[in-house]
């Protein structure tokens, strides 16, 4: 989960794989140890 907070939101959806619905799930979990996407 850490390596992905250094990626912003829009980094992340150009991931393979990665779609708009991941990211309400991807941010609950950053948010729950205290992380977030990178502004």
């Amino acid at each position: 989960m850490q390596a992905l907070s250094k990626y912003s939101e829009k980094e992340i959806l150009k991931f393979h794989g990665m779609g708009p619905a991941s990211l309400p799930k991807l941010r609950v979990a950053l948010k729950e140890i205290g992380l977030s996407f990178k502004s």
